[in-house]
């Protein structure tokens, strides 16, 4: 491959653009707040009663930052070499490789757990059961309102600092992989304080240990595996269409 191939496949890989670093840390915020929302629901018995209520909204949250990034990084690339079939190239580079890894640990931690079946009945909500109706126009209004102007908010502004730039950084790397490596330690937690009848105090220890774990392998899977496979598909992808493949 010629020096100019391995510099588009760099750009291709790392983004040619810059990155705005406090939506970064915004979508590790996102991911962190699904975690959340995932270890309440082992004490939820009723559709009204989730104590992180509406915490699944941040992954409304980050389809639309998603959304936003995706234009933004693609935007000027259409007619000048980008084709649809190449922009689909690209994002299953980005996104498969994780979702490998997620099917595999969500067998494993299946089996480990007894194969038992969670029946998701928890269906968060605003205002007592006789007024779930509210619950969809909060969803609308955070949706089409109250999520944009974040993502607005986050895309004016800049990181002030080498500290906050670091911790952007790490909560935007870790948060793709945050988001498939942890449910399947939730089902191992889940069935650990469903078989003892743990309260959420008492399972302190077990929601730490869910955090800690998950973010430690989430930024082993990305450093060891994800960043190098994807390093690998781009310039194998690159390889193929230099020789017309």
């Amino acid at each position: 491959m010629d020096e100019d191939m391995q510099k588009d496949n760099v750009a291709a890989f790392a983004g040619s653009k810059p990155h705005y670093e406090l939506l970064d840390g915004l979508r590790g915020v996102a991911a962190l707040m699904v975690m959340w929302f995932h270890v309440f629901e082992a004490f939820a018995t009723s559709p009204v009663d989730q104590r992180v209520n509406h915490g699944y909204m941040a992954v409304d949250f980050f389809f639309i930052l998603s959304g936003f990034v995706i234009g933004y990084a693609y935007d000027d690339r259409w007619g000048k070499g980008m084709t649809v079939k190449g922009f689909f190239r690209r994002r299953l580079i980005r996104l498969h490789p994780m979702v490998i890894v997620g099917a595999v640990l969500g067998a494993v931690a299946f089996c480990v757990q007894g194969c038992e079946k969670w029946d998701g009945t928890a269906v968060p909500h605003v205002g007592g059961e006789g007024r779930l109706w509210l619950n969809g126009i909060y969803d609308t209004v955070c949706v089409l309102l109250f999520f944009p102007l974040l993502v607005y908010m986050g895309a004016s502004g800049k990181a002030t600092d080498p500290v906050t730039s670091k911790v952007c950084k790490f909560l935007g790397d870790i948060s793709y992989p945050l988001y498939i490596v942890h449910y399947p330690f939730m089902y191992l937690y889940y069935s650990w304080v469903w078989k003892n009848g743990l309260t959420f105090r008492e399972s302190l220890p077990g929601v730490a240990a869910v955090f800690v774990v998950s973010i430690l392998l989430a930024y082993l899977f990305l450093k060891v595996y994800d960043e190098p496979v994807r390093r690998w598909l781009t310039a194998r992808s690159g390889r193929k269409r230099q020789v017309g493949a």
